[in-house]
């Protein structure tokens, strides 16, 4: 169905948002169905990150400003990550939109073997805070701990010396307790 001017020029707004932040991904998609789009968007809205599906002619308008991004051909069906603050977190939500669409071609009747080699996106390219990544860089990103991974991890490194110094705090004064116990029953 085609789109309305007033709907175009949405589009226009967001995609002009997106190359703005400096943080989004493009995929390349394959065909999925309905509900794993969905299933897509419902995770990606979990991380504060966005998914749409490309319309090329109004997002290559949109980028017209940007030579590293004109670069690339828009063409098929494309979508876009918009990342928010965790663009790892958003990408690993495609997670989400691989195995809906694997179950949902499995319910289907799909055969194993060809569910093994399906893949429901790959990636084209991305703008991390405003650096152009290529294909590869970007699965290479989607490997990485997440945002909440890592801060976990760096609480864990500081709080570890902090623990080891109250475990030996606390065994120097268990043992003057041991001390003063062994003095109090050398004297009854």
């Amino acid at each position: 169905m085609p789109k309305t001017r007033e709907q175009k020029k949405q589009l226009m707004e967001f995609y002009k948002q997106a190359i703005d932040s400096g943080n989004f991904v493009i995929i390349k998609l394959n065909k999925a169905p309905a509900n794993a789009y969905n299933a897509a968007r419902l995770a990606m809205r979990d991380t504060g990150s966005k998914f749409a599906v490309i319309k090329n002619k109004i997002f290559k308008k949109a980028s017209e400003d940007r030579e590293d991004i004109q670069q690339f051909e828009l063409t098929g069906q494309l979508g876009i990550i918009v990342g928010g603050d965790d663009i790892v977190s958003a990408l690993k939500a495609l997670d989400v939109f691989e195995e809906t669409a694997k179950l949902e071609y499995s319910l289907a009747g799909a055969d194993e073997e060809a569910l093994k080699d399906y893949r429901a996106y790959e990636f084209y390219f991305g703008v991390v805070e405003g650096q152009v990544l290529t294909a590869d860089q970007v699965a290479e990103l989607k490997n990485l701990p997440g945002k909440d991974v890592l801060l976990a991890q760096l609480v864990g490194t500081i709080a570890a010396p902090l623990t080891g110094f109250m475990n030996a705090a606390q065994g120097t004064i268990r043992n003057l307790m041991y001390a003063l116990n062994d003095l109090k029953a050398q004297k009854q």
